[in-house]
């Protein structure tokens, strides 16, 4: 694997273990940054606000670990929720948290996924709740000088973008070049590709902000770095093994 200060380890393959040893395992292994995982027990926020991290800030100090990506646990609230419903309404309030959670831990970025909808509105309408959604939540982000970046997902998880092109409509559709977002990509996208990173990178160029899902999985990178690629790389799921 590809080691640089721009490689992110997660903290979700840590989530069972005292936060320390996650900061200690990877300052060890030389990793500089790190994405954060917020979910609990280390990071809990919900639609009715955020914990205090100011322990969690610092330790980051203390092993030297800047946190670079705040990726909220889903906990079934959804982007992609119908208007008019309470799990609308307590979605769209706990992003807004997780914003604020982002800027606390100093993360500069939000990264959040465009899953989690009713497959019976179908794929065309979840991508107008997800525009929706992804608009409200980038205008936030603003606020706390965070940057939201979002990614696709799997029909089965009821996702409002499955493919390339899908993803290129939703884009069009959220931005409008008064809000501050990008797009994030991981190898389950290029999978229904058959493998061609390139193919993104000539739609999106410079609007992808991040790649992940990397473990093991080098010539991935390596077509990513052919392509000028200079964003941070996220390693995802290691299989909770140490880096």
């Amino acid at each position: 694997m590809i080691r640089n200060k721009k490689i992110l380890p997660s903290s979700q393959e840590y989530a069972n273990l005292p936060f320390k040893f996650f900061l200690k395992g990877i300052k060890e292994r030389g990793f500089q940054c790190a994405e954060i995982w917020g979910g609990v027990p280390h990071f809990y926020t919900d639609c009715y606000g955020t914990g205090n991290f100011a322990t969690q800030k610092k330790l980051f100090k203390e092993y030297g670990i800047t946190p670079i990506i705040y990726r909220p646990e889903k906990y079934g609230y959804s982007l992609c929720a119908e208007k008019g419903t309470i799990l609308r309404e307590a979605s769209m309030d706990y992003y807004c948290y997780c914003a604020e959670a982002a800027e606390q831990i100093g993360a500069s970025v939000l990264a959040v996924e465009v899953t989690g909808g009713l497959r019976d509105l179908g794929r065309p309408r979840l991508r107008e709740l997800a525009s929706d959604g992804l608009r409200k939540i980038a205008r936030i982000c603003e606020n706390y000088k965070v940057t939201l970046i979002w990614r696709t997902g799997r029909e089965e998880d009821g996702s409002a973008a499955i493919n390339l092109e899908e993803a290129k409509e939703l884009y069009d559709m959220t931005e409008d070049g008064q809000i501050c977002s990008g797009i994030e990509l991981d190898i389950k996208s290029f999978a229904q590709l058959n493998g061609c990173a390139a193919l993104w990178f000539d739609v999106f160029g410079e609007e992808i902000k991040y790649v992940n899902g990397l473990w093991g999985k080098d010539s991935f990178a390596e077509q990513i770095l052919q392509q000028g690629y200079q964003g941070f790389l996220g390693l995802g799921h290691t299989g909770g093994r140490l880096l």
